[in-house]
Formats: structure tokens, sequence, C-alpha cells
């Protein structure tokens, strides 16, 4: 926390030095907060706050472990498939601590021992990769996708709609965390486990009792948001900031109760927030004097832009992707190279949303080291060590890549986004 804090100054400080050295005037420097994506962000914060105070989560694995029965390829699909799921409107980081959790009881009851076990692994690493393609599916996945958004509609002069992200991210997220599954089982093999194994998660479930009326509550909202998000696509009304103050308020209304004022307060990470409206800002700045143009120019002095458009957008993906997986610092990836790129896309009639998208989606699909706040929460387990997170997410890493440069300028141009 104190790290992100000081993370979260550094971003106010830059604005403020920008005034001081008469980069920029105090009207422009704050703009960032004033965006409609900072009341989207804090909403979804606000879902997410509401799922953990449920035991929706336990019903769901219960569920899928029934499915799974006794093989524990499917056990480590299943537990992959509910992160990627709930991931898709939560934050990444409680849907990962939530899921780690889970996984304890399953491993416990085999006898998993830290750094040798096979189905120890497979959870460990799947979980946070679960997560992290859930994160890319819809807006509300991660808050990085808020932030490309706002970005784009500095660029664009108009949103980028909840359906036409899930265009690109939901495929993508389908994709991602099937293969990330079969590199998974195919390079570790987990271990053979019983239908004891699932007990105490089976047994916790039932007597957690049937469905309360808070709950339902809560899962009304997190299916009732992201639909009226995706009909905003088609009725302006629908606005996305309008349907999440309005879900924001409901969440609060006597008779509703979903939250207090007291635990709203306490769930929202302001830190993030501030950072966000911060980022924004920047980014905006960095259009406006001119930045983002050089930046441009250098890319296209480098002869990349000479090659084979999709090959393009392949090499900007690793390069992103590189480039968060050893210095993970997306927001100043998205801000700086969103602008950048697409001042060379537009010009070449591609929408500025291609490379929004792209460098979005692969700066948060990282594989290959835990050194990203999701994949460090599952490292401190000790079940897996760095060679063991590389060895599976080398190929998922080149997959995601591959698909998103081919797939995204397919689906937007067919959109005529």
């Amino acid at each position: 926390m104190r790290n992100t804090f000081r993370k979260t100054l550094t971003w106010l400080l830059a604005l403020v030095m920008l005034v001081l050295l008469g980069v920029s005037d105090m009207a422009s420097v704050f703009v960032g907060f004033s965006n409609s994506s900072v009341i989207f962000v804090i909403t979804v914060f606000c879902l997410t706050a509401a799922v953990m105070n449920t035991k929706l989560t336990l019903r769901l694995i219960n569920k899928l472990l029934r499915w799974a029965g006794s093989s524990a390829e499917k056990l480590v699909l299943a537990y992959m498939a509910a992160a990627a799921l709930l991931s898709s409107v939560m934050s990444n980081v409680p849907v990962t601590v939530l899921f780690l959790g889970l996984a304890q009881p399953v491993l416990k009851a085999v006898g998993a021992k830290p750094g040798s076990s096979r189905l120890g692994k497979c959870l460990m690493i799947g979980i946070p990769f679960a997560a992290v393609n859930g994160g890319m599916a819809t807006p509300a996945g991660s808050s990085f996708n808020v932030l490309a958004m706002g970005v784009f509609e500095s660029i664009a002069g108009k949103p980028l709609t909840f359906l036409q992200w899930m265009a690109v991210g939901l495929p993508t997220a389908i994709v991602a965390t099937l293969v990330c599954w079969i590199c998974l089982v195919k390079i570790f093999k987990p271990e053979a486990i019983n239908e004891e194994c699932s007990a105490s998660i089976r047994e916790e479930a039932e007597n957690a009792g049937k469905i309360s009326a808070y709950e339902k509550k809560v899962l009304f909202m997190l299916v009732a948001m992201p639909v009226l998000w995706i009909l905003g696509t088609w009725f302006p009304a629908l606005d996305v900031t309008v349907v999440s103050i309005i879900g924001f308020v409901v969440m609060f209304m006597p008779g509703i109760n979903i939250l207090t004022w007291k635990q709203f307060e306490e769930s929202v990470p302001w830190n993030i927030i501030l950072m966000f409206g911060a980022i924004l800002s920047l980014g905006t700045i960095v259009a406006k004097t001119g930045g983002a143009a050089y930046l441009s120019k250098l890319f296209l002095a480098s002869g990349v832009m000479n090659l084979n458009i999709i090959l393009v957008f392949f090499i900007v993906g690793v390069f992103a992707y590189l480039l968060q997986t050893f210095f993970p610092v997306a927001p100043a990836i998205i801000s700086l190279f969103v602008p950048a790129v697409a001042a060379v896309c537009v010009p070449m009639g591609i929408s500025a949303a291609v490379p929004t998208l792209i460098i979005t989606i692969v700066a948060a699909g990282t594989y290959l080291l835990p050194i990203n706040p999701i994949s460090a929460l599952s490292f401190d387990y000790g079940y897996y060590s760095s060679a063991d997170m590389a060895k599976a997410g080398l190929v998922p890493s080149v997959a995601l890549c591959a698909f998103v440069a081919v797939w995204t300028p397919l689906i937007i141009r067919i959109l005529g986004v």
C-alpha cells in the first residue's frame, strides 16, 4: 500500500511540475479528474466490494467442482473459468485473492507441497493468469481498460462503447484462458485427485444455506449493470456514466442497502482513483503539447510501418508486452504509447481504437514473470518458481500478441468504429 501511495504522489507531483515549468496551465492539468471514466471505475470497485461481502463466489466454485469430478485437469479449468468470469466485472486483485484462498482447501486435501506439487503449480499460476484474462473481457474488468477508454475519447472525440470493447476483449479472454489452461496441464500434468479433495468447499457451500436476499440483490446488480452498459451501445440515454451513477446510488438506497457509506469509503482504493485521474490528465497533455506526435515520428523513422500492418501490430503488441513484463507500469505505457501509435494509424485510415485495445490488452496479460501485483500474490505461496511461470507463460504470451494483432483490426473494421 505504501509503495502504491508513493506512486500516486509521484503522478500528482508530475502534474504540478507541468504547471510550474509552464508546460500546461492549471485548468488543463487536472482535466483528467473530471473524466467520466473516473465515475465508472468507482462504481466497479463498489460492485467488487459488494460481491466480497457474499458467498456467491463459493457457490459458483462449488458448482464447478461438481462438474470437474475427479479430473485434475477439469478442476484447474473450473477454477480458471470462475476466476476469469468474475474478473470480467470485478477488479483483478480481489478476485485473485479470493480464488487463491478457495484453492487452499483442495491443495491441503491432496497433500500438495509448495515447490513440488504439480496441481499446486497449475492452480497457483492458473488463477492469476485467468484473473488477468478475465480483466481483458470488459471495460469493468480492469482500471487499465477504463483508463484506455478515457485516452481513446480524448484522441477520437467520441467514446468507445462497452460492447465495442467486449467485441475485442471477450473473444481474446476466452482464447487466452484456454491457451493458458492447455499449456499448464500439458507442461505440469497435475496429479490425480479424488472426490474428498473438494469436500471441505462443498461442505462450506452447503452450510451457507439458500441464497440470501442480500445475495440476490448483489447478483441482480452484478448482472444488470453490464447489461445496461451494453444496451448503451444502442440507447444513448443509457450512457456508461449515467448507468454507473444510477447503479452507484441504488446500492445505497433504503431497502436496498447493498453497501453502507462507511463500506464504500473503505472499499474504494482512493490512491488508485487519484493515480487514475492524474494519468488521464498527463495523457491529454502529452497529446496537446505534441509529445505524442514526436513519439509517432520516432516510430515512423524506425521503418516499422513499411511492414505488413498485421506484423506492425504484432510488433507493437510484443513491445508493450515486454515493457510491462519487466517494468510493470501499464498506466504510463497506455497514456504515452496509445496516443503516439494512434497518431500514426489515424492518417492511414486505421481507427485509434485498434492501438488502444491492442496496447491495453497486451499490457495486462503478463504471463512471464511474477513481478506484477497479481502474479506476486500467488508467487508468495511458494508453489512455483519464476522459471515455472516463464515456462507456462511463453506460448500464451506469443498467442496473445498474435491473436490481438489479427482480431482487433478485423473486428474494429467490421464494427465501423
